[in-house]
């Protein structure tokens, strides 16, 4: 449906029937198209470090304050030194890459070249696999995947707190750890494709190493010469998702992008029951497929490599059109879905051979609809856009507003900011007077974000 929508062109004597219906699919209908090369014409969306719009000029000394005591956050002990996965860890990067742009925007350069330093020395931890959790060259596979991490921080090592008394078994993030050895010989990740959200097993590849990319390219863009030092292990994350390359022989050309359907797929080499999944590959968050190849093109921004930048302004152009084909839903609008989903306005795993509403922890409604928006970053707002908005909000807000796990979880946070796209004002009150619990370390979907 898409490549209809861009105004597919034709070149070296193609032919192509777009008045007439060959198939019908999951992905909408398809028409005959014969020839040798397609060209899509996709408008590169001009997005850069800081905000598209600016900040306005009431809220900028509200902001200031925030940023000044955003400023000293660190991630938790464990994961200050790697006893920890590398998808949340590399939330918490970016949530410190976020804070300096946004100081960085607002004139507070010391601010921002101090929080980038601190951001600098946490990204070389995981980046130079010196984390307790090391990463490794997988040659089987060709790509960079993490060993994994036993994790205990109690003492006597081991001990149960639910069943023991404090006094016999003491737990503290302090006395973090990993109870494997770690490479080569001892990493639970290789066996177990549920562990770091399956790292080892190439699920998610994109999401995870998408934060760690954009975070890296922050700290890069801030210390120009900390970059140039490091840019060898920058490019690894972007070599196993992004790599434009046949000739390169240790990972494999664009792992997860597919450029036909225009959006990626994060499923893995892992099977469901020891056998390929029915359905085919899948995709879920949308928005961190698009936050990826954001931190993409800024890496290739920060590291002075304008084929990579461009590589990256590509993915993200294509995953927002796709993502805005295929996963939000326009009731009325859509040509892909029958009427009965497009009521729900929204996708929430889209397989090759199925579409759903709801994810893979749950399938409430604000789950669905938080989980294709976050993280918000400028980028978002080529694709939190608010014709859609106005339907999408609508569902999960109210969803959201009728479950307390949605604030304590974090949740809430993304429907103010969806509602910012509809009306600035009132989204601006909200987020004055969410509580500062829905971006602590325990409100999983608010913290980085």
């Amino acid at each position: 449906e898409h490549h209809r929508q861009l105004g597919l062109c034709s070149t070296m004597g193609t032919q192509y029937d777009t008045g007439s219906t060959f198939s019908t699919t999951v992905n909408g209908n398809l028409s005959l198209v014969a020839g040798n090369e397609w060209l899509m014409p996709y408008a590169l969306l001009p997005v850069g470090w800081h905000s598209v719009h600016g900040i306005a000029a009431h809220a900028r000394q509200t902001l200031r304050e925030a940023i000044l005591e955003d400023a000293s956050w660190q991630p938790p002990v464990n994961y200050g030194i790697g006893a920890g996965d590398p998808y949340n860890a590399g939330k918490m990067l970016a949530r410190m890459g976020q804070v300096a742009l946004i100081a960085q925007e607002l004139g507070e350069q010391q601010v921002a070249k101090d929080v980038g330093a601190r951001l600098a020395s946490h990204v070389e931890l995981w980046a130079k696999s010196r984390a307790l959790n090391k990463f490794v060259y997988d040659a089987s596979w060709g790509g960079w995947i993490s060993c994994g991490c036993l994790y205990d921080d109690c003492a006597p090592a081991g001990c149960n707190p639910n069943i023991l008394p404090p006094d016999q078994c003491h737990c503290d993030p302090s006395m973090a750890r990993c109870k494997n050895t770690g490479p080569p010989d001892d990493c639970p990740t290789f066996d177990d494709p549920g562990m770091d959200f399956g790292n080892a097993f190439y699920n998610d590849h994109h999401f995870h190493w998408g934060y760690h990319i954009f975070a890296g390219a922050v700290a890069a863009h801030l210390d120009p010469e900390w970059g140039a030092r490091n840019k060898e292990w920058l490019l690894l994350y972007a070599r196993d998702i992004a790599n434009p390359s046949n000739d390169d022989p240790y990972f494999p050309e664009w792992r997860h992008k597919d450029w036909y359907t225009g959006w990626s797929w994060a499923s893995g080499v892992a099977l469901g029951g020891g056998k390929p999944y029915r359905n085919g590959h899948n995709q879920e968050s949308t928005s961190e497929s698009i936050a990826a190849y954001y931190g993409l093109q800024l890496l290739g921004d920060a590291l002075n490599d304008p084929a990579m930048r461009d590589w990256g302004r590509a993915c993200l152009a294509s995953e927002v059109f796709s993502a805005m084909t295929y996963w939000q839903i326009i009731p009325g609008k859509s040509n892909v879905y029958p009427e009965i989903i497009q009521k729900k306005t929204l996708i929430g795993i889209l397989w090759q051979n199925l579409v759903q509403y709801q994810t893979w922890f749950g399938g409430s409604p604000y789950m669905v609809h938080g989980i294709q928006m976050m993280p918000f970053t400028p980028a978002s707002e080529y694709y939190v856009q608010p014709e859609w908005s106005n339907e999408s909000y609508r569902l999960g807000e109210r969803d959201c507003r009728l479950s307390g796990q949605c604030t304590k979880d974090g949740w809430v946070s993304m429907f103010v900011q969806q509602l910012a796209v509809l009306d600035p004002a009132k989204a601006w009150d909200e987020a004055l007077a969410l509580p500062d619990a829905v971006f602590s370390g325990d409100a999983p979907a608010g913290n980085g974000n």
